[in-house]
C-alpha cells in the first residue's frame, strides 16, 4: 500500500514544523530566547544556532535550555542536516522539567526527522509518543500529529494508517482545521487508489476539491485534481482523466510548481499510451523524466523509465528503449541503497 502521490509531504512538513515549535503561548517564551526564535522564523538558521548556543553556555533554566536546543535542532533540520537535528532534539528531550506540550513538540520533530530519512518505523514510535501527550490536553496539534503518523504507517504497509487518517480527519473537523481536512481527504483518496477502490478514491478527491482550503490554495487544488485524474485513469475513464490531468498541469505550469510536474507528465504519458497516441505518450514521458524526483525516489515513480522504454520499443526506437530500460534497473538499485543508508545517522554537526 505504498503511496504514489507523495508530492505534498515535504511541503506540508516544512510548513507544519514551525507551527509545532511556535504554537505554544508566545507570551510564555522567555525574553532571552526571542532573538534566536526571530532569526529562525526569518530563515537565518546559522544566526539562530549561534544565538541559541550562547544561551546554552550561561542559562541554568531548564525551559531556556530546552528551547535553545530545540531551536538548534529545528535550524539544522531546515539546513538539511537531519543527523545534527536529531542530536540536538535528543538532548532537548533528556531535560526532565518540561511540560507535555513542549515535550510532544520535540517528539513530533524527531518523528519528522525520521520520516524525512524514510525510517518510518522509528518515526511512528515518536509520533505515537507525541500523540499520547497531546491527547492529555486535547491539543489542537492532534490533526497534524495523526496526519504525520498516518503517512509513516502508509509507507510501512500498515493498515492502521486508515484509522490514523480518520482520526486526523476527525480532529481536523473538531478544531475546524480546513488545511488538514484537505490533506487527509487527498491522502485517503490516494490510499483508496492504492487498494483499487477507485470509486471511493474519486469521492475523496471530489471532497478535497470541495474543501474551503483547497478552493483557496491552488497548490492543494492541483494536487487534488492530479489525484482525481489518477483515479479516473485507473477506472479507464481516460477522457475525464485527461481533462483533470491537463487542468492540474495548467495550474502547475502557471504557478511554476516544478516539483509537481513529474506526476502530471507521467499520468498524461500513460493516458496517451493507453489511448493509442504513442508519439504523445513518448513526449510526455520524456518530460516526466526531466522532472523525475531524484531526491524522493520510490518504486512507483521509477516506473517512468520502464513505461518510456516500452513506448519506445513499440515505436521501433530500440536503442533508446534499451537505454531507458537500463536506467530503470539502475534507479531500482539506488532506491535499495538509499533504504540501507537511511537507517544510519552518522554526520553530526556539533
Amino acid at each position: 500500500m505504498k503511496k504514489f502521490l507523495v508530492v505534498t509531504l515535504i511541503t506540508i512538513l516544512s510548513g507544519a514544523t514551525v507551527f509545532y515549535f511556535l504554537s505554544s503561548d508566545r507570551k510564555s517564551i522567555p525574553q532571552d530566547i526571542k532573538p534566536s526564535i526571530e532569526k529562525m522564523t526569518n530563515g537565518e538558521y546559522d544566526s539562530a544556532i549561534i544565538l541559541a548556543k550562547k544561551i546554552l553556555t550561561f542559562s541554568k533554566n531548564d525551559k531556556n535550555k530546552f528551547l535553545a536546543l530545540s531551536i538548534i535542532g529545528y535550524s539544522f533540520y531546515e539546513k538539511r542536516e537531519a543527523d545534527s537535528s536529531f542530536h540536538y532534539y535528543t538532548k532537548a528531550l533528556s531535560i526532565k522539567n518540561i511540560n507535555n506540550t513542549e515535550r510532544a513538540n520535540a517528539l513530533n520533530m524527531v518523528g519528522v526527522i525520521f520520516q524525512h530519512k524514510q525510517t518510518h518505523p522509528s518515526a511512528i514510535k515518536y509520533f505515537q509518543q507525541a500523540i499520547n501527550l497531546y491527547e492529555t490536553g486535547n491539543n489542537k496539534k492532534l490533526p497534524i500529529a495523526y496526519y504525520n503518523l498516518a503517512y509513516s504507517q502508509s509507507q510501512t504497509d500498515n493498515i492502521a494508517c486508515i484509522d490514523s487518517y480518520y482520526k486526523a480527519l476527525e480532529y481536523a473537523s473538531k478544531f475546524e482545521d480546513k488545511r488538514y481536512e484537505a490533506y487527509c481527504l487527498s491522502d485517503l483518496g490516494n490510499l483508496m487508489l492504492e487498494t483499487s477502490n477507485y470509486e471511493a478514491a474519486t469521492e475523496y478527491f471530489h471532497e478535497s476539491l470541495d474543501n474551503e482550503y483547497t478552493k483557496n490554495h491552488v497548490r492543494s487544488r492541483a494536487i487534488a485534481l492530479q489525484g482525481l485524474g489518477e483515479a479516473e485513469y485507473a477506472s479507464k475513464d481516460y477522457d475525464s482523466a485527461k481533462l483533470h490531468a491537463l487542468e492540474a498541469l495548467k495550474i502547475k505550469t502557471e504557478r511554476s510548481y516544478d516539483d509537481l510536474l513529474f506526476t502530471s507528465y507521467f499520468l498524461l504519458g500513460r493516458i496517451y499510451r493507453n489511448t493509442g497516441d504513442l508519439n504523445e505518450a513518448e513526449n510526455n514521458l520524456k518530460r516526466a523524466v526531466i522532472y523525475y524526483p531524484h531526491n524522493e525516489r520510490n518504486k512507483q515513480a521509477v516506473n517512468v523509465f520502464k513505461e518510456l522504454s516500452d513506448v519506445q520499443l513499440q515505436l521501433g526506437k530500440i536503442q533508446q528503449s534499451e537505454y531507458h530500460n537500463q536506467l530503470h534497473f539502475e534507479e531500482l538499485e539506488r532506491i535499495l541503497d538509499e533504504k540501507k543508508k537511511s537507517y544510519n545517522m552518522s554526520k553530526v554537526t556539533i
